[in-house]
């Protein structure tokens, strides 16, 4: 027998940087996943872009755009000048409605999210605020009971832990929203701040982290998380959508304008990467062994090394490897041709 659900994607971190690039190109890929088409509606959480620049902050809302009217994207501190009230209005513009909390419906109304700005443009910082605290305060006093209720946010709503890593600060105000949390019997916290996959529990709600988009500390992966609210029990499943392997670089064609060069070097790196397709499983291991991060960190660097050697062995067949890919890699030129006794 099916249950009724919401369905909701979510993403972390993409920093966009300049309207090119890796990160851009994941965070398009991202949106282009069958769970994000799939989702109810889809979180992006900050920080949006590595410098909270006008470029980058027209670049971002260029590529949010095809999954606007079921998006909400959530500034982290990064994203916002702090003294520039024109920067944060911009912001307010660039990524939708000013007004905080935003209200979201999904499953015909079944289940609401509440998105808040801790990131504050309205230019305090980590913090969700006694003005969004009292709004939140009202509007979840208001649901009826068999409503579900999901909040979404940059920071991570629990107290700080000695085994658990945090990025940037902890949140001022962390105890007012957790006891709002508590006694509402709000079901699902989406939330950042986080450099690992991370599920929890705050009260009665789950409590589901999702790690930067640019890869994941533990595992290198980066990760959309499929992440379903079961309408009638409260439950909570999260599924990985792996939006692109560690090794995967990913296609750096679709991040750059290239030369012929380029395009070769990509082609060859490609196939190399293909063919040395371990690191994924070398990852998993390790963290299923609690090994030290290190230790994949040696490892990738031993991938690399063997994508140079691949290299060396394809420019010995083939003479395929461009010029300037022969020098950042110290390959000797390949020898000229005997000279013709005819």
């Amino acid at each position: 027998m099916s249950h009724p659900i919401a369905r909701f994607a979510l993403v972390s971190a993409p920093a966009v940087d300049g309207g090119a690039g890796e990160p851009l190109v994941l965070l398009r890929r991202a949106l282009s996943r069958p769970a994000a088409r799939a989702a109810d509606h889809v979180v992006v959480l900050g920080d949006l872009t590595a410098h909270g620049a006008a470029h980058e902050r027209d670049a971002l809302a260029r590529a949010l755009r095809p999954a606007r009217g079921r998006l909400t994207p959530l500034a982290g501190p990064g994203d916002v000048p702090r003294m520039q009230a024109a920067d944060a209005r911009a912001w307010s513009d660039a990524v939708g409605d000013a007004s905080w909390p935003r209200r979201v419906e999904v499953a015909d109304g079944a289940c609401v999210l509440f998105a808040l700005d801790t990131a504050r443009l309205d230019g305090g910082h980590d913090a969700v605020g006694a003005k969004q605290l009292a709004a939140l305060e009202e509007a979840l006093s208001t649901l009826p009971p068999d409503r579900r209720k999901v909040i979404a946010l940059y920071h991570d709503p629990r107290p700080p832990g000695l085994l658990r890593r945090r990025a940037g600060q902890p949140l001022l105000d962390q105890k007012d929203l957790a006891a709002l949390i508590t006694k509402h019997g709000v079901d699902l916290v989406l939330h950042g701040q986080t450099p690992h996959l991370l599920r929890g529990a705050l009260g009665k709600a789950i409590t589901v982290g999702a790690p930067p988009l640019v890869g994941d500390a533990a595992t290198g992966l980066r990760l959309l998380l499929d992440v379903t609210l079961n309408l009638d029990d409260g439950s909570v499943t999260v599924d990985r959508d792996h939006v692109a392997a560690p090794a995967d670089r990913p296609d750096l064609i679709e991040a750059f304008a290239t030369t012929d060069a380029m395009r070769a070097w990509v082609a060859l790196a490609e196939k190399a990467y293909d063919a040395e397709d371990t690191f994924a499983a070398f990852a998993r291991a390790f963290e299923h062994r609690a090994a030290r991060l290190d230790r994949i960190d040696a490892v990738s660097a031993d991938l690399d090394d063997r994508l140079a050697a691949l290299l060396r062995r394809a420019d010995a067949g083939t003479g395929a490897v461009p010029e300037a890919l022969r020098d950042l890699l110290m390959l000797p030129s390949p020898p000229s041709p005997e000279p013709s006794d005819v």
